[in-house]
């Protein structure tokens, strides 16, 4: 157990840096000075493959149990963040976007290392039907296209903020032309946006209930969210919306997408969490609270010592009646004191 816990530990720990090194070497190359050394972009893309094959042997491991798919808030975190890492670096094959890995490698790296540190446990039993593989695998992939989008509108933001200002120096050289980054984006978005109505429908059509107490909160900002982009994608085909209304839209409905799964997931997890400690402190306490024997004839009254020599009860401790009986002698004894002295004058 002990060895296949290092084994974890050691790819969990090569995947992050496998990440960072690519996120560096893309960094510099973007960042770095004309006249230095500056990484290829083969290099780049290269450190983010290794890092995305060895986090798919560290998910394997923590998602695939004996009793079904482990699918606790870090792990899904982790899943989506090779999901972004993914297709990024599938993309920038034949797209320029491997500039967004000196956002999305780093993430996914801090994502490793999360789901190591904080293991959980939330299953999807093996009989859980196609439907509902179907929707979950929609649902992260809608949400990692989604989330390339939001990075690719922040480039973006910032690319369209230096053009204002005219300084076109920098990074922003490396780029590609905004034009092509706001076609990038919508591409993104277009088919980001296919997946999101394909998870809801499927979830509406073999889901139990949508809007039962555990999912509405979720179904709602995901309805919300699909609302935002919605009106981004008919306000870029009727109007042709674009530059900071385009990054505005789009921000927003991630912002809400991302409170739907990740927001939600976390609160009741927690909730959950707290629930379980709760239930285990109660369940101590009424143990405990079954060792007391009744004594004195007086059922439900805690045990103490015998009433021969006085103890020191807790603050609020119910008296018993060895304590009564002990107040009750001291009162007499007093009264016959000062009975007898009177009698005496």
């Amino acid at each position: 157990m002990i060895c296949v816990r290092m084994n974890v530990t050691l790819i969990a720990f090569s995947a992050a840096i496998a990440y960072l090194l690519g996120g560096l070497s893309t960094g510099m190359r973007l960042f770095g000075a004309e006249a230095d050394w500056r990484p290829s972009r083969s290099l780049g893309i290269g450190l983010g493959f290794a890092g995305l094959l060895l986090h798919a042997v560290f998910l394997y491991i923590g998602l695939f149990t004996a009793a079904g798919l482990n699918l606790s808030f870090f792990n899904a975190l982790s899943l989506a963040a090779w999901s972004v890492a993914g297709l990024l670096l599938v993309s920038s094959l034949s797209k320029p976007v491997e500039n967004l890995a000196i956002l999305a490698l780093p993430l996914a790296a801090i994502m490793v290392l999360l789901d190591l540190r904080f293991p959980g446990s939330h299953l999807l039993g093996e009989n859980a039907g196609w439907e509902l593989r179907i929707h979950v695998l929609t649902s992260m992939l809608a949400y990692s296209l989604l989330t390339l989008a939001s990075a690719q509108a922040i480039l973006l933001a910032v690319q369209d903020n230096h053009l204002r200002r005219h300084h076109p120096g920098g990074f922003i050289r490396a780029l590609p032309p905004l034009q092509t980054m706001e076609s990038l984006l919508f591409e993104m978005i277009s088919l980001g946006f296919v997946l999101l109505s394909v998870a809801l429908a499927t979830g509406f059509l073999y889901l139990e209930d949508m809007f039962a107490q555990h999912l509405v909160h979720k179904t709602v900002l995901s309805i919300v969210a699909w609302i935002a982009f919605a009106m981004l994608l008919w306000g870029r085909y009727r109007f042709g919306w674009r530059g900071r209304k385009a990054i505005r839209w789009t921000l927003v409905g991630f912002m809400v997408l991302m409170l739907a799964y990740f927001g939600s997931k976390a609160v009741v997890e927690l909730i959950a969490a707290l629930s379980a400690r709760d239930t285990d402190d109660d369940g101590q306490r009424s143990v405990a609270g079954d060792s007391r024997l009744p004594q004195n004839g007086r059922p439900g009254w805690p045990c103490v010592p015998c009433c021969c020599a006085p103890t020191r009860q807790p603050p609020g401790h119910a008296p018993d009646a060895c304590a009564i009986r002990r107040l009750s002698r001291s009162r007499i004894a007093r009264t016959r004191s000062v009975t007898n002295s009177s009698a005496g004058a």
